[in-house]
């Protein structure tokens, strides 16, 4: 399995290791999440229920979609999604479900 979202920056897959890729300088601006080091989807998988937490913070926060959509946990988890996506739901459909929850 092999997935690139952006050859500048972005989500690349190859079998079960996953790397994520920094951004060059000049496509960053501020508020814009980078990430500097390759991490493995068992590493992700390990972080599942902490990303989970955050994004419901972030929702009980009141952030707006957007703004939650820029954050390293709904990219993180983008990825779980990307490579197992029998196992791990999609981000936005998490966000439906913990946003009910919450009841915001």
């Amino acid at each position: 399995m092999t997935t690139d979202l952006s050859p500048n920056g972005g989500i690349a897959a190859s079998g079960v290791c996953l790397t994520i890729w920094r951004a060059p300088e000049s496509r960053q601006f501020m508020g814009q999440a980078t990430f500097t080091s390759s991490l493995t989807v068992a590493e992700l998988e390990a972080s599942y229920s902490l990303y989970c937490k955050a994004l419901r913070i972030l929702i009980r926060e009141g952030n707006s979609i957007e703004k939650i959509k820029r954050s390293v946990c709904w990219h993180r988890l983008t990825a779980l999604h990307h490579s197992l996506p029998r196992q791990y739901k999609d981000p936005e459909h998490l966000y439906v479900l913990f946003k009910r929850d919450i009841g915001a």
